[in-house]
């Protein structure tokens, strides 16, 4: 399967523009992204607002233990902010070509 990454290009075909959110520093994100030669934005959300806004500061259970941590979600937001679509506990190696294809279909059927 196919990540973000390696689907970039077909996204940016679309005119469409790829943010990643998480909790971590901005060093980290930079880090991260040079590393793994990332070519979308990623943002620090040190005070979890976002995070919390997109209610994805679950309870988490790894390793029979319980905690609270950040749920990999996907959202698809329209050019006013509206949120269209939600893959919920998105998988990295599977997401993106779920949301590139959610998206080619939402495209067809405005071009109809």
């Amino acid at each position: 399967m196919l990540t973000f990454k390696e689907k970039y290009d077909e996204f940016q075909k679309q005119e469409l523009v790829l943010i990643g959110i998480s909790k971590y520093s901005v060093l980290l994100h930079q880090k991260f992204a040079a590393k793994d030669e990332l070519p979308f934005i990623l943002l620090a959300d040190r005070d979890l607002l976002s995070i919390k806004a997109f209610d994805v500061l679950q309870e988490k259970k790894l390793y029979d233990k319980t905690g609270m941590g950040v749920v990999r979600t996907t959202y698809i937001l329209d050019e006013q902010g509206n949120i269209i679509k939600i893959f919920a506990k998105a998988k990295p190696d599977t997401n993106a070509a779920k949301v590139l294809g959610f998206l080619q279909s939402l495209f067809k059927k405005v071009l109809i």
